[in-house]
């Protein structure tokens, strides 16, 4: 690959621009790259963080066949030297075919649940063949292509995320005390959130606590385990706990909730570089996180954080422990320090200029 240019890039297959990836466009931008999203805008969000990041996004009906024609035009016009792919939905395989009939490299983004369903997997098995490159977010993921005999062109990158501040509020000028922020889904054990909270509060009536990420509460959302969002919400009132939580959907001032709230909590199956969770440390809360995969690879146990088995006498003491003034204090700065020294977004866009010099 020919350095001695402007690198561009086209970004497809994500549903909408929010603050991850305005974090990698930026860090692209700063190194004098030129990255371009095409994003058909699901929620509503995405001019909001277009203007917030000052990034080159476009957004692009939500038709497939408007979809495949503002694509063809962008890899004629824009002329990307690559193309990363996130690997979503039934409008991958055209894309792909796209980028490769276009003459570019194909670069595909694994991020979530694409070895999940033996109804996909053959499916995107076959985008993943024609690809030049592979990038596993995740440690399922990677394995997953190896299954696939890809291991040869795989390579692991983590989730980074830029320091927020150098100055975070202190304990005593944060007002809430607990916070879950993630879409809820049955791998993050929401459910048993719930259950944890309801003994917290029994415990200490006057706890403040936010669960945020409900797409079904939002005019616009993300159909993404919808039924189970709802199931949340009925355990909610069912326990008589709807007023005494506060429940948000979509946001998109994370970090400043994030820099409001003392300890982030986090139970479920995946860990690894939570984008959510990294923010969050970034901002100087305490994590309390399950002993999911790569857990202890991001939350040093009572060093930087908590990490517990899904028990909730377990997690109820984490949470109380995180709470008290002095533990906080050492834990928060633990946990800012972890993220500058090995998830700074300048460690991920070295690793990906690495990835994309094998090409």
């Amino acid at each position: 690959m020919k350095r001695d240019r402007v690198i561009k890039t086209l970004c497809l297959g994500i549903a909408h621009f929010i603050d991850k990836n305005g974090y990698q466009a930026q860090v692209y931008q700063k190194h004098g790259e030129r990255i371009r999203y095409l994003v058909p805008d699901v929620t509503g969000q995405t001019e909001h963080f277009r203007i917030k990041y000052d990034a080159d996004v476009k957004i692009v009906p939500k038709s497939k066949l408007g979809r495949l024609w503002h694509t063809l035009v962008a890899l004629l016009t824009y002329r990307p030297h690559n193309v990363e792919l996130y690997l979503t939905g039934y409008m991958a395989l055209p894309y792909a075919l796209l980028a490769k009939i276009t003459g570019r490299n194909l670069i595909v983004i694994l991020r979530g649940l694409e070895f999940k369903s033996h109804r996909t997997t053959w499916y995107y098995a076959l985008i993943l063949k024609m690809s030049d490159l592979i990038i596993a977010k995740e440690f399922y993921l990677n394995e997953g292509a190896v299954r696939l005999k890809l291991g040869h062109k795989t390579h692991m990158l983590h989730n980074c995320v830029p320091c927020v501040s150098d100055v975070v509020p202190s304990y005593a000028d944060r007002n809430i005390d607990l916070l879950f922020l993630n879409t809820p889904r049955r791998m993050r054990h929401v459910l048993f959130l719930v259950d944890v909270v309801a003994k917290l509060l029994e415990r200490n009536p006057g706890l403040k606590v936010t669960i945020a990420g409900f797409g079904v509460l939002d005019e616009k959302y993300n159909s993404i385990e919808l039924d189970y969002q709802r199931d949340v919400l009925h355990k909610i009132e069912a326990l008589g706990l709807k007023d005494k939580i506060e429940l948000k959907g979509f946001v998109r001032n994370a970090p400043e909730l994030m820099s409001a709230s003392k300890v982030f909590i986090l139970p479920a199956d995946v860990i690894y570089c939570n984008y959510a969770l990294l923010e969050a440390m970034s901002c100087g809360c305490v994590p309390v996180v399950a002993d999911g995969e790569g857990a202890r690879l991001v939350v040093e146990d009572e060093v930087g954080g908590f990490v517990r088995t899904l028990s909730v006498p377990a997690f109820v003491d984490a949470v109380e422990s995180a709470l008290q003034p002095e533990m906080w204090d050492r834990c928060s700065g633990n946990a800012r320090r972890k993220i500058d020294e090995e998830y700074s977004i300048e460690s991920w866009y070295a690793g990906i200029c690495n990835i994309r010099g094998q090409i």
